[in-house]
């Protein structure tokens, strides 16, 4: 693993753990942040990595610094001129960064229509993608090792290497397409569950990814209107939510999910939890999620054992990561 690098992309609380855990793993490392964010009060409450004395430096060379601490045997990177804009304007990966090959990219996930773009460029030269992220006691992460991927197995048997190959692992985007597609239900598609709480945890993400794709820009409203739709009589916090959420019952119900099981109480509180907490990070599941989503690099890295792909939904309840897939 002396040879690998892994670009990281987005120095949120989920990809610092990541990267604390591949550093110490022996893996190189070449960071970018969403933009060049200065550590405040905040970031140093919310992630271990930062001082109250790193308040006022830049995120993305503290984080650098503070893992080469930890391992000085590993290559650690940084950029302080191109940052995940620079990325998703460009989109080129080759002429960013003069021809770099990486072993894999992850990136703290910012909203779907980027981690597309990102996860589209990572294809474009062969190399898996990881987008993290932490919704308070949730997550989730989505994986995509390319279009084919070879690694190997030791026969219990026979002691010796088998190799497979996997062909089925797709893009964020076409994942999203094979969830939405009109002419598929979700009773006829293979979902990988565990349990009720992690469908109900699936769905609500999905149906917050179908949201942002019709989301359209809303257009200029007179002085008056702006009056009328900010009178707190015409459409409550309360009214609104439940207008969303009537929105992602009907989706799921012309998927053919059931509609005793989208009108329960239970997934109308993992909707609301999800979605008050969507992007809030929460210490320990964005450790947990780092710690996970840097295993699958490691196997990913040393073709060893099978590496996981899809989407990945972690539970708190009952403290389960749950890979689902749709195909």
């Amino acid at each position: 693993m002396k040879e690998s690098l892994v670009l990281a992309i987005n120095m949120t609380t989920v990809v610092t753990e990541l990267s604390r855990h591949l550093a110490l793993s022996g893996i190189n490392l070449h960071l970018v942040d969403i933009e060049n964010v200065m550590i405040d009060s905040s970031h140093s409450e919310s992630d271990f990595l930062f001082a109250p004395n790193d308040i006022g430096k830049l995120r993305v060379q503290v984080v650098a610094e503070k893992l080469r601490e930890m391992n000085p045997y590993v290559k650690i990177t940084h950029e302080t001129e191109r940052t995940l804009k620079d990325l998703l304007e460009i989109r080129d990966l080759q002429s960013l960064f003069n021809g770099q090959k990486y072993s894999a990219i992850v990136s703290g996930f910012t909203r779907f229509s980027d981690s597309k773009v990102l996860n589209s460029m990572a294809r474009d030269v062969q190399t898996p993608f990881y987008s993290l992220n932490s919704c308070g006691l949730n997550g989730f992460f989505f994986a995509d090792i390319c279009h084919e991927f070879t690694y190997t197995t030791k026969n219990k048997q026979t002691n010796e290497d088998e190799i497979h190959t996997i062909t089925k692992s797709v893009s964020l985007d076409k994942f999203i397409a094979n969830f939405s597609a009109q002419d598929r239900k979700l009773s006829n598609v293979p979902i990988r569950k565990t349990s009720a709480q992690a469908a109900f945890l699936f769905y609500t993400i999905m149906s917050l990814a179908l949201q942002e794709q019709t989301q359209s820009p809303q257009p200029v409203a007179s002085d008056d209107q702006m009056m009328i739709d900010q009178n707190p009589e015409n459409v409550s916090e309360g009214q609104r939510k439940d207008s969303e959420f009537d929105k992602v019952c009907q989706i799921l119900i012309e998927k053919g999910v059931g509609s005793k099981i989208i009108k329960s109480q239970e997934f109308r509180e993992t909707y609301d939890r999800v979605q008050k907490c969507f992007n809030v990070e929460f210490s320990p599941s964005c450790s947990l999620i780092g710690a996970i989503v840097s295993q699958e690099i490691v196997k990913v890295i040393t073709q060893r054992d099978h590496p996981g792909y899809g989407m990945y939904v972690y539970d708190s309840v009952t403290q389960q990561c749950t890979q689902q897939l749709v195909e």
